[in-house]
Parts: structure tokens; sequence; C-alpha cells
């Protein structure tokens, strides 16, 4: 695994019979093949950066930066190394459940009882109970593709938030 930006990858080699001579791009990653006999993994854990170990929910943003959220709260890898991102304070929940890219740019963000968070600028803005949702405890997240609404699936129903309302 190397990093892509500085050096643009090698251009994509030619199949061979074995099947493992292509290149691979993955937002900020490029995954060579690997020579006979080594394992083609890269283990990433809470030793590597990760705040936890256990990974429930993967995105990659516009910008190519793989996104994990985790028990213990969502991290980032910018191609070198994970950078832990906190939910705010005001959900009292680290526990990052469920993610999605915004089409607007952003990150929403649910978490396992501390509501909803959109994080956007390097700014939350973060939306629960007592701004609507059914429920703290977000299940899933999707977005429509004009990214104009989305739909929050929580442990009490289904919410819709549009044009900043639920």
């Amino acid at each position: 695994v190397q990093e892509v930006g500085a050096q643009a990858p090698p251009p994509p080699k030619a199949a061979t019979s074995d099947g493992l001579s292509t290149h691979a791009t993955l937002g900020k990653l490029a995954i060579e093949p690997v020579s006979f006999g080594r394992l083609p993994w890269m283990v990433f854990d809470e030793r590597s950066g990760l705040p936890q170990n256990t990974i429930v929910d993967m995105e990659v943003d516009a910008r190519g930066i793989v996104w994990a959220a985790t028990q213990d709260g969502p991290a980032r890898y910018n191609g070198h190394a994970w950078e832990t991102v906190p939910l705010p304070r005001a959900m009292r929940s680290n526990y990052a459940r469920v993610m999605q890219v915004s089409r607007r740019g952003g990150l929403w963000i649910g978490s396992f009882d501390g509501g909803l968070a959109y994080l956007q600028d390097d700014r939350w803005t973060v939306y629960g109970t007592a701004q609507g949702l059914p429920s703290n405890r977000i299940r899933g997240l999707l977005e429509t593709p004009d990214g104009k609404t989305l739909w929050i699936a929580t442990d009490r129903g289904v919410a819709r938030l549009q044009d900043g309302k639920l």
C-alpha cells in the first residue's frame, strides 16, 4: 500500500495469467500487487491509530478520505495515519454507529445512543430527540440523490430531515 498524491501512480499493468498484476486505487490508497507467498493485507487497529478495533461502518468522502465508525468514535485515514475525530460533547456518546457521506460535502454520523451529527468544514450540527428525532439510537442513514433529504432509521421509527427540519 502506498500513498497517492505526490507522485502519479504507475500506469495499469496488463493482467497476467495469475490475475494479480493489476493496480487499483481507493481514495488516497494505491493498492499494488504483492509478491507470491506474501499476504496482500495491511491491518489497521489500535496500534496504528484507530480509536477502537471494532469497525461498524466505513465511508470514503469526496476528497478520498477513508472514514471508520468505531465504538469509541469515528476516525479518518489520510493516507498516512488514522486520526480520531471525537463526536460533539452534546451527544453524550462517542459510539459512531453509522455514517453517510453527504452530496453537500459533509459527513452524517449516527451514534449508538447520542443522536445524529453532521460534520462539514470542521463544524458540527447535532440533532436529537429535542429536535424531533423519535430516538437517539440511530440505526441507518439514507440520503436522496439530490442531497436534499436524509432518512434516519432509529429504534423507534424512521425520521426525515429536509431543509434542516425533522
